[in-house]
């Protein structure tokens, strides 16, 4: 009898225990970051987005500075993407994807993906997608 009580129990928890589904972990907030590490300005175009939406952006960024572009997974199927390129011959361009992970209590980021390039006029193109 006490075994089958204590089945019954365990039984009760695995079944009550919350699995997490897809609702609960999409959407997904993704930061796409661009830097250079030059000691000149550096101008730059692209564009970021996901498997619905394309933004183009362009600017200057000036030296050790960075740039955040915001936008999100939806779904297990959505991808993101950041596609951008040097309007200069000098410096360098950083291309990053990153996610914010809640690790013990507390949001860290986690660099999913990042690509460089110092090439005249050079492009990066990068993508991720949730495993």
């Amino acid at each position: 009898m006490k075994k089958f009580i204590f089945f019954i129990i365990a039984l009760f928890f695995i079944c009550c225990t919350k699995t997490p589904t897809e609702t609960d972990m999409f959407p997904l907030d993704v930061i796409v970051n661009i830097e250079t590490q030059s000691t000149d300005s550096l101008i730059f175009s692209g564009q970021y987005g996901n498997s619905n939406t394309s933004i183009d952006v362009d600017g200057i960024l000036y030296p050790d500075q960075y740039q955040n572009y915001n936008t999100i997974i939806e779904n297990k199927n959505d991808e993101v993407f950041a596609n951008f390129k040097k309007e200069q011959v000098m410096g360098t361009l950083i291309v990053r994807i990153i996610i914010t992970v809640d690790k013990d209590g507390h949001k860290e980021l986690e660099v999913k993906k990042e690509a460089s390039t110092s090439a005249s006029y050079g492009s990066v193109y990068i993508s991720w997608k949730p495993d």
